[in-house]
């Protein structure tokens, strides 16, 4: 398959699965040591490649504890739920027409829930999953990643049957609206295939518009194989550290409130609000780190919520953050980084006619003192 036509796919699925203005982009262009000295891609990376910044280490499978356990050890900022042994044993499996998918293992807090299962009976396909997650009540739980392996695996020093997938997802655990210490839970997947020799991609020719050839990719037909498989199971749910810091720092004409930080073994989420005076036009998002506790994270990436409030996740990528102890905390927003072009393309476009701006940058620093108690 062809890597046009493969990400083509990829961005058909994350576009169910994935909300539309996950802003990571932005948070990336602030790692860079100056904005001149890099360009944007013509056509940003597509939502895919918001979710937690994960690399798809081939297409996706393994049959045995053990791999799922290499599997969620292998990715930094999933690490700490495995040394810390968080993640509950399901092992549920459901067989149709000729496939098998086992729910092997899940974990939930306060910020993510992660699901691992495994796909066997693909052995002369490639077969790709649509996973959705609701809780008890049957509202949808958004998704935030996916990743798994299948054959050889260099990275995780694996080589599983042919025919076998191991995949890992993430969702969105703050979008539950009540939690218990069992969180009852219906995951559900259905598996889908190519369904025949898409047609070349279509160029255009430049337009007044356009600095030069640009690219429209015809959608994938992929049909469905078997499904869906849907599972009933419960997960034990761990709360975290809430902390409800409400503090406001003013730095150049800007108020920044810290309204909470929501600390896991895995990840910290703060919830940032500003508005930046005569710059509505302009989505600005924060720079920020957090340390404490023997940790230094950086903000990964960052989702806009309402009321000029932006969530910024820090992902505890060496070891397991502390949450059941007492720490001193420093979360500073070094600047803010706004930019006035989409970050998606035009609905029904396909394409980037034309490159997004520069950002701006407003320099701060706001910085926050917070403890957990």
């Amino acid at each position: 398959m062809k890597e046009q036509q493969l990400r083509r796919i990829l961005d058909d699925i994350a576009s169910q699965e994935i909300p539309a203005d996950v802003d990571l982009w932005p948070a990336i262009r602030t790692r860079l040591p100056a904005a001149s000295e890099f360009r944007q891609p013509a056509r940003p990376i597509p939502r895919l490649g918001w979710t937690f910044l994960l690399v798809i280490l081939g297409l996706v499978t393994g049959l045995t504890a053990y791999a799922m356990s290499a599997l969620w050890g292998g990715i930094p900022f999933w690490r700490p739920v495995e040394e810390a042994g968080l993640g509950t044993t399901l092992h549920l499996s459901q067989t149709m027409n000729g496939y098998t998918v086992t729910l092997e293992r899940a974990y939930a807090d306060a910020n993510q829930i992660l699901i691992g299962f495994t796909v066997t009976g693909a052995e002369n396909q490639r077969i790709m999953t649509t996973g959705t997650l609701r809780d008890a009540y049957g509202n949808l739980i958004p998704g935030l990643a996916f990743t798994g392996f299948s054959g050889q695996s260099d990275l995780l020093g694996l080589s599983l049957p042919p025919g076998v997938q191991a995949i890992v997802q993430a969702f969105d655990a703050s979008a539950l609206r009540e939690t218990s210490p069992e969180l009852s839970l219906r995951f559900e997947v259905n598996l889908v295939a190519e369904a025949s020799q898409p047609q070349e991609p279509e160029a255009k020719p430049p337009d007044e518009n356009t600095d030069g050839e640009h690219i429209i990719l015809k959608p994938m037909p992929i049909k469905s194989v078997a499904g869906p498989f849907v599972f009933q199971f419960s997960v034990p749910f761990h709360s975290g550290r809430r902390v409800e810091v409400a503090r406001t720092v003013t730095q150049r004409g800007v108020a920044i409130t810290l309204q909470r930080v929501i600390l896991t073994p895995p990840e910290a989420r703060a919830i940032l609000c500003y508005t930046v005076p005569g710059e509505e036009a302009i989505s600005w998002v924060p720079a920020a780190t957090l340390q404490g506790a023997g940790h230094r994270l950086e903000g990964s990436f960052s989702h806009r919520m309402a009321d000029n409030c932006y969530r910024v996740s820090f992902l505890a990528d060496q070891g397991p953050l502390p949450v059941s102890r007492p720490a001193e905390w420093i979360l500073t927003v070094s600047e803010l980084v706004g930019f006035v072009a989409p970050l998606s393309p035009p609905a029904g476009e396909g394409a980037w006619p034309v490159e997004p701006t520069e950002p701006l940058r407003l320099a701060g620093p706001w910085v926050f003192h917070f403890r957990t108690p």
